[in-house]
Order: C-alpha cells, then structure tokens, then sequence
C-alpha cells in the first residue's frame, strides 16, 4: 500500500485554494459575481475571504454592498482607467474567463512593468487559471501557470506549485521551493506549513538530520512536533542496530539486527527482480537515477515507526517498510521468506509507479497493478468477495457502488479493505485480459506520466464511464469475476 496520497497539503486542497485579485483600486473576492464560473470552488465569491494554508481559506459569505461596488467604480474612474483594456481584465476575470483576462492584464503590464497592483492581478489571473487545469488534471499547463503567477510574487501560487510539483514526483524540485518559501518568510513569520512538509518529506527519505533541523524550526507546543519527534528518535535507535543488503545497484535493504540475513536477502532479491520486470514490462522505462530502499522491522516495531494502518503488511511512503514476524525454525523461515518476497514486489510497484508518475496515479489502478506484480490470482479475489456476501455490485451494501472504490484505500478500515484490494486486482486483471496485458497499462500510464495528459480524460477514453472505478465495477464487476 501507499501512504503517499495523504500528504500534508493534500492534492484535493489544491483545486480550492483563494486568492485576492486586487486591483489599481482594491479588485477582491467581494468583487467576484456569485454567478461567475469559479475554478476556487466558491471560495471566491461575493463574500469576505481571509488568506491561510492553501487550500484553507477561511470564507464569510456575506454580500458586497451596492454602495461598495460603486465605490470601487468611482475609484477606478478617478485614476483615469474607464473603459479600457483593465476594466475589459476585471469584467473577463468576473465571469471566470482567466485566459482572457490574463491576455489583456500582460499586455498592460508590458508597457508599465513596475505597476505593482497590475503585477499582483496578472498574478492572481494566472493562479486562478492554474488552479482551473489542477481540477481538469492538466498539469503541465498548471505548472507553468503556477510557477509564472509565483515569480510575479504570488506566495499561495509559490505554496501550490510546490505541492503539485511534490504529487508529481519531484520530491528534490518541491523540497527546494518549500525552503525557498521558508527562507524568505524569515524568523519572525516562519511558514509553518512548509516547515511540516519538509519534515514530513525529510522523514519518509531517512534524511533524519534534515527533518531534525526543519523540527527545531517549528513551536514546540505545535501538536504536529511531539509524534514527529519520536518517530524522529526511533528511527535513530533502529538505524543503530541494522545491518543492509545490497543488489545490482539499485536495491538496499536495511534490517534490524534480530531479523535473519536469509530473510532480507529474499526481500532483495524479489526487488531487484521486480525491478527488471518493470522497467521492462509495466513502464517501459524507469528513470536512471531510481534506486529502491527498504526497512524491515521487527513486527511489534513496525507501526511505531511508520504511519501504516493497523492491517497494512507492508509500506510504500517514500520508502518501502515491512513488517517480519518473529520465526521458531527454518521451515518458518522458508515459508515467511516468499510471503515477504510478495510484499515486496508489491510495495516495489509502488515506489516505481511513484517515481514514474508521481502520485496521479489511482488508489484502485496502483493496488491492483501492485497485486498482478505480486501474483495475485483471479480466484483468490473472488473468494474474498464471495465469502463477504459480497457476490457482485448488484448486492446492496457493496463498498464498489458507492464512491469508495474511487477514495485513497487509507481510508477504510476492517473488512471493508480486503473487499477493496479484491476489486481494484479484479478490475486490472480484467482490463489486462481484455485489452492485452501490461502493454495496455504501460500505453495508459505513459500518456499520463510522460505526455502529461489527464488521468481522467484518459480512463474516459480508454475504459468508459468517465473513468470512474466504483462505475467500471458496476458495469464489469461480474465479468472481473469470472476472468481468469
């Protein structure tokens, strides 16, 4: 499983994020008609809207006054704007045509360059329009959207490319915009929402002196240190009783001193293999400087030193952790040796589907590629979901007929996840049969990761029902579970 689609600023946060269009007099949200097509979600609106954490503005609904409004037209026809090219910028930005605002506001800006109100509006236009391509999953064009409005000084453009640019994969890029953000709020007004993502980023890589040093930044009173500061010492005690194995250069496997080498060897090994298969089989490609790392911790460590959920075996988060049960023989040994190979090239999926796409990727598509790599069978899925009374989608109560199906699987909790991981193996299995393996995957994914495309857009074209999986469940579920 992955943890990586719960970050801090998550990417749902992106698409709401508000923004101040302010004007040569004061253009705001309370400017905004409540009819005008919004990327913000209603965030921007005819109301009051004060600035926090992306994605966690604060909103009053209340109306703007007439008397308001004729204020900021007498204003701005007192600085002598009327009619022109500006006002045809605020009417276009009103109505939620940001492109066309944005082509006028540039064209203003080019001739009086050191306008700082109009730089604060054509940076306000490009963010909406970022935030507009966000929600359609175009986010190549809301990269450079994003990182235009943050160059014209836009700190919540600057906050969300740096969260888009962390979903994408870009793990090194978005840490270095986080501390850019960090620097230049200073010691008097510490970005805390950067400060926790680079602690969070810095723990997940084992860069422990980093996350120790970005810790030290925040208030020790703030409720996210203390759980970060222990997990921060744990991982310093484990990293001093480990020993690592390494494979082909691409695979390190670092394992508490208690767990047998036969053990960790097995688990390298299953990923150096998995790592061929990829490269070869389900992405083509992987990029060169990848290299896999792996923690294994003793069973009752496991979860006190991860965010894993009480029944996840295993853990992908930046890093892949597995959790191994103590063994009374060889036999044992044997048998837990290949169970832990299979965790393994699950969670490798993972890291390579996360290092080749970022974090686009699906809850259902990941998990169910992630089973076929392990080798999960057909049968062993049905059965999950027959045991449960659970036959198809037509059964009342199925988790595959709500949007579940379609939420990051960290959401759920006891049975409810053995019938989401059943599903989401059933529905890939399906599709691979139907449309000729992993080539299919391998085209689907490099539209997306590669050429930038929409996920959604693709799933749409490729598979139907808008891409949605509790709907592809309900229109293939039964033929899912008679596939082989």
């Amino acid at each position: 499983m992955t943890l990586l689609q719960s970050a801090l600023f998550g990417f749902g946060a992106l698409a709401t994020a508000g923004g101040a269009f302010a004007a040569y007099v004061v253009w705001g949200p309370e400017d905004v008609s409540s009819s005008a097509p919004s990327p913000l979600n209603s965030q921007v609106r005819t109301g009051r809207m004060s600035q926090g954490v992306p994605g966690q503005a604060s909103v009053d609904t209340g109306t703007a006054s007439s008397s308001e409004l004729a204020n900021l037209t007498e204003a701005r026809g007192a600085r002598g704007l009327g009619e022109n090219a500006l006002d045809g910028a605020w009417g276009k930005f009103q109505t939620g045509d940001y492109e066309g605002a944005i082509v006028q506001l540039r064209a203003e800006f080019n001739l009086r360059p050191g306008d700082a109100p109009l730089q604060a509006n054509l940076a306000t236009a490009l963010f909406a329009l970022a935030l507009v391509k966000v929600k359609a999953q175009q986010f190549a064009e809301a990269e450079k959207f994003l990182d235009e409005s943050a160059r014209l000084g836009n700190a919540d453009a600057a906050r969300t490319a740096a969260s888009l640019k962390l979903k994408l994969g870009a793990v090194d890029l978005a840490s270095g915009l986080f501390e850019e953000l960090v620097d230049k709020a200073g010691q008097t007004t510490a970005d805390t929402a950067s400060l926790k993502v680079l602690v969070d980023v810095s723990l997940r890589s084992d860069d422990l002196d980093r996350a120790d040093y970005f810790l030290d930044k925040l208030s020790p009173d703030d409720p996210f240190v203390a759980p970060r500061r222990t997990r921060l010492e744990r991982k310093r005690a484990f990293a001093q009783v480990q020993d690592t194995v390494e494979r082909g250069g691409v695979v390190e496997v670092a394992f508490a001193d208690s767990i047998p080498r036969s053990l960790a060897n097995a688990v390298a090994q299953a990923m150096e293999e998995a790592h061929g298969e990829l490269a070869q089989g389900l992405l083509g490609t992987v990029p060169s400087s990848t290299r896999l790392k792996a923690f294994l911790y003793p069973q009752k460590d496991f979860r006190e030193n991860t965010d894993a959920p009480p029944w996840a075996g295993g853990l992908f988060d930046g890093l892949v952790s597995i959790p191994v049960p103590r063994t009374r023989n060889a036999t044992e040994e044997t048998y837990l040796a290949r169970g832990l190979a299979r965790i393994a090239r699950h969670e490798t999926t993972h890291a390579y589907l996360y290092a080749f796409c970022g974090d686009v990727v699906p809850s259902w598509m990941g998990e169910g590629l992630a089973q076929k790599m392990e080798g999960r069978r057909a049968s062993s899925a049905s059965i999950e979901l027959k045991k449960q009374g659970n036959a198809w989608a037509g059964n009342s109560g199925l988790l595959g007929t709500t949007p579940a199906l379609d939420r990051p699987f960290t959401e759920a909790s006891g049975r409810d996840v053995g019938r989401l991981y059943a599903q989401s193996f059933l529905l890939v299995n399906h599709y691979s049969r139907v449309h000729g393996g992993l080539p299919f995957w391998r085209g689907l994914l490099s539209r997306v990761c590669q050429g930038r495309e929409s996920m959604t857009n693709v799933l749409s074209a490729e598979l139907g029902e808008d891409g949605v999986a509790s709907a592809l469940w309900q229109r293939d579920g039964q033929a899912a579970m008679a596939s082989p």
